[in-house]
């Protein structure tokens, strides 16, 4: 039987009756297959709870089933797969591919568009004889190595995926399926046609009851089954429609947080958490935000998606470990490996007096000269549980032998000491732990399975490792029940929920906007499919994102809630979604809400007290001394908000370490643009050379991976450096010197010391201080606006520190670098460069004595001990490391309401 209907119109209800009606009689001649592993535990927890007790694989995944019917080939794994196509590319070298074959991700790409070719049935010798050579050189040197890799796999005894699906079939029909006599295929969006050769293979050996969406995704597959003589029943929607309600928030923080808000609201009215589900269109950005905002609010949350391997805390302590060996046991990576240890370290005080006496008195001393120095305390333990490791690099050994020796790396950690935790967290932790190590332990022992006999070095061998690491996914092991359910889209296949959020509902979010293959591109599989294969193209997977969310749309009974941010990270108007534009003139009269503000409740019996200051008089004196001396841009912090000094310059909060491909942000472009213009101001014609030095060895430094976007980022910073270089002198004024340190003495003992980018001199007037700004000349012009209260005091500070130092000053310019550049400032000159307004030493003093008064007010407000949330741009909060922290909202409300707040 063919069941086909809409979403939302009860196929799956009827194939699960049908597999209760089994198991009520206690027959267990069936299967039933779902998509995926997730999926397939949903439904055996469901039918469990139910009472139903069977066997495991009764319920399995398409996967499962083909390995149990034992097609006579193993599966190609992602890891096998990509050391063959290295070896292919190796020995066939394609020209059109030399100048990526290095490349970050080209291997990946190559694998995922081999992978989909073979589910779609494309053998290797059908896809060069279907390509035309008009197509050009990509297409023609995928397929030759697209052969070349199956013909390796073939010779290893290891297939794609259409290999096993045709080997099972074959299979099939010579030996039927004993013990099984019907099979139930539900929650597929549609099939591929090595999948329709094997359902219908297993039609002519026992019943089959297939479940498909009515879209045109499926119109392929529906009339392949029918043809094969399934018995088609046409089913329509009948769920009750549930109230549906659009939230519009200001970002994505505040989305997360109206979703929180509404839980809890849902739960004081009698919803259980694990009534409620979240769907997001992939991984990131909401997940990693969703969890961590929920937690925040009490709401127990489970994710169903996998992490990489190499993302886990004992993997990641795996490679500090093997960084640190092959470094030689440079200090440096050795005491980051220790301090990486997923057990901990018991004495940490200890530990941290130990690595100022290592950077102190014995860099590079080696793992022996560490042990000495450590004497006999917890750090002692922890270097002589590395004593095993010593060695490691001086001779090659056989990959198995590697992958034996990394697996001795777990007895660095203490996981029975990780399994005393008292709290349903620590116990998660724990399971997750284990199941990290023993992922990693089947990691290696595949990496050494792949890699040819012959001994190699460790670094040879891990290079290989972390390949594997990277690609190898981590499942979560929460079995909580009583959680909300975050799901990506295509998990939620199976699952009907009384409350459902469907969040991040943007144009190239949710829908996904798909890129052309570089290999395979629309032309070519618009080729293919005249030829008879079905690979999609850019345009038909954006047909599916259209599917994809009426099918989300269909998951609540009781309430949906749509939502989305009016504003991404930079402040900028977002897209909305065209599939949401659609869905609410499909729908009208549809309720709009703005997300409210937010802020989970203590969790402490009572509230800790609310201060504006710091009232310790003890401690404000100890706070006062310990910064006699302050930079303008801390002033300027404490002058936009006393929260935000207090945050980042009293306490030294740090933010979390960005991730790889966000390490290149604007804080470090800024850096390279002054270093760059620092060495060419008396060489401006070595510019290409200073620069390409200065952006590789930052970006070494900072760890920045190679890729597009920092492709992107350094011809862009090139680009402007190179246009300003042609305005970098002005014109009757001498360059002088650059990054030259100043200080100004206030009243009281404060000092202010400041770097000076650039100062050149005017002759028979004084000297111009030029400070430059890697941002647009709208946003340097506001640096000089004049406000109340004061809070831009850079220039006026610089200007009385030269003076101070006995100069006369003659101006001071903000030279704006990025896109349309320019100058704003103050300069004394009949005319000045465009953009500077012409004053008096008049002016400057007034310059001068304001930036210098609201320092002065503002060092003794710090001294009194000020740290209330109170901005002097509240649009700037937006953006603030520290605004989950603050209390600025209920601060703000009780200044509006005429009141005066306590926080």
């Amino acid at each position: 039987m063919l069941l086909i209907g809409p979403p939302g119109s009860g196929k799956s209800h009827r194939i699960l009756e049908a597999v209760r009606n089994r198991l009520r009689r206690r027959d267990a001649a069936f299967r039933l297959l779902v998509p995926t592993s997730t999926m397939a535990e949903h439904v055996r927890h469901s039918l469990a709870r139910e009472g139903f007790v069977f066997r495991p694989e009764l319920v399995s995944t398409f996967t499962g089933f083909l390995s149990s019917l034992e097609p006579g080939i193993q599966p190609l794994s992602p890891l096998r797969l990509r050391f063959l196509i290295r070896r292919s590319l190796a020995r066939l070298s394609p020209k059109v591919f030399e100048a990526l074959r290095e490349a970050p991700g080209f291997v990946t790409a190559l694998a995922s568009t081999m992978e989909e070719a073979a589910s779609a049935g494309v053998d290797p010798g059908r896809l060069e004889a279907a390509l035309d050579p008009a197509l050009g050189r990509i297409p023609q040197a995928f397929a030759a190595l697209y052969a070349d890799v199956a013909a390796q796999a073939e010779a290893a005894g290891f297939g794609f995926r259409n290999r096993l699906l045709a080997g099972a079939a074959t299979r099939l029909r010579a030996q039927g399926v004993p013990g099984i006599e019907e099979v139930f295929a539900d929650g597929f969006f549609s099939f591929t046609d090595p999948e329709l050769d094997f359902l219908q293979a297993l039609a002519g050996n026992c019943k089959l009851t297939v479940s498909l969406p009515d879209w045109p995704g499926a119109k392929s597959a529906w009339l392949r089954l029918t043809l094969a003589g399934l018995r088609e029943e046409r089913l329509e929607g009948c769920r009750r429609q549930p109230e549906v309600e659009l939230v519009e928030a200001e970002t994505q923080e505040r989305e997360a947080e109206e979703i929180a808000l509404r839980i809890l609201e849902h739960a004081a009215r009698g919803v259980r958490f694990r009534e409620i589900g979240i769907l997001v269109r992939q991984h990131d950005p909401y997940v990693p935000l969703l969890c961590s905002t929920l937690g925040r609010f009490g709401i127990p949350v489970r994710a169903y998606f996998s992490e990489r391997l190499s993302d886990h805390a004992v993997a990641r302590y795996y490679r500090a470990l093997i960084q640190a060996v092959l470094s030689g046991w440079d200090h440096e990576k050795t005491l980051a490996a220790l301090a990486m240890n997923p057990s901990g370290l018991p004495g940490q005080a200890e530990f941290e007096r130990f690595s100022r006496e290592v950077r102190e008195r014995l860099p590079g001393a080696g793992l022996a000269g560490l042990r000495e120095l450590a004497g006999e305390g917890a750090a002692r333990k922890k270097l002589d549980g590395l004593a095993s490791l010593d060695g490691w690099t001086a001779a090659p050994a056989a990959p198995e032998e590697w992958s034996q020796r990394l697996a001795q790396l777990a007895g660095l950690v203490d996981f029975e000491g990780l399994s005393h935790g008292s709290d349903l967290s620590d116990a998660l932790a724990f399971r997750q732990a284990v199941a990290a190590k023993e992922a990693f332990e089947r990691c290696m022992q595949e990496v050494a399975s792949v890699l040819p006999e012959t001994p190699v070095g460790l670094s040879a061998f891990w290079e290989e490792a972390e390949t594997a690491l990277r690609i190898t996914p981590l499942a979560c092991l929460d079995r909580r029940r009583n959680v909300v359910h975050l799901l990506e889209v295509h998990e939620a296949r199976q699952w009907e929920l009384p409350v459902v959020f469907v969040c991040g509902l943007l144009e190239r979010q949710f829908p996904l906007h798909h890129a052309q293959s570089p290999f395979l591109d629309d032309e070519a599989r618009r080729e293919l499919q005249r030829a008879g294969f079905r690979l999609a193209t850019a345009a038909e997977k954006d047909a599916e994102e259209e599917f994809l969310f009426q099918f989300c749309v269909t998951r609540a009974t009781r309430c949906l809630v749509l939502s989305y941010p009016k504003f991404n990270r930079e402040g900028d108007e977002t897209l909305r979604s065209f599939l949401l534009d659609r869905y609410l003139e499909e729908h009208p009269g549809i309720a709009t809400a703005r997300a409210r503000p937010a802020r989970p409740a203590p969790s402490g019996s009572k509230p800790p007290e609310k201060l504006h200051r710091i009232v310790s008089e003890d401690l404000a004196e100890l706070l006062a001394k310990g910064r006699r001396t302050e930079t303008p841009t801390a002033i300027e912090d404490f002058l936009q908000c006393p929260f935000l000094f207090f945050a980042g310059r009293t306490l030294a909060l740090e933010e979390a370490p960005a991730r790889p491909e966000q390490r290149l942000d604007a804080l470090l472009e800024g850096q390279v643009v002054h270093k760059v213009l620092e060495q060419c101001l008396h060489r401006p014609g070595e510019l290409h050379r200073i620069f390409e030095e200065v952006f590789r060895r930052y970006c070494s430094n900072r760890g920045v991976p190679a890729g597009y976007r920092t492709e992107a980022v350094r011809l862009a910073l090139f680009r402007d450096l190179r246009r300003f270089m042609k305005k970098m002198l002005l014109e009757g004024v001498e360059p002088g010197l650059a990054e030259r340190p100043y200080t100004l003495e206030l009243d009281g003992g404060q000092t202010l010391r400041c770097t000076l980018d650039r100062i050149d001199t005017v002759p028979g007037v004084g000297k111009l201080i030029i400070d430059y700004k890697y941002r647009t000349l709208n946003g340097v012009k506001e640096l000089i606006r004049e406000r109340d209260p004061v809070v831009q005091i850079q220039a006026g500070i610089y200007m009385a520190a030269l003076e101070q130092a006995g100069e006369t000053c003659a101006g001071f310019l903000f030279a704006a670098l990025r896109g349309k550049q320019g100058w704003a400032g103050w300069q004394m000159a009949e005319e000045p460069v465009e953009g500077a307004k012409p004053c008096s030493p008049e002016d400057l003093r007034a310059v001068m004595q304001s930036a210098v008064g609201a320092a002065v007010a503002a060092i003794r407000r710090i001294r009194e001990g000020v740290i209330a949330p109170n901005p002097a741009d509240p649009e700037l909060c937006e953006t603030c490391a520290y605004c989950d922290i603050c209390r600025v909202e209920s601060a703000v409300q009780v200044a509006a309401a005429g009141g005066e707040s306590s926080e």
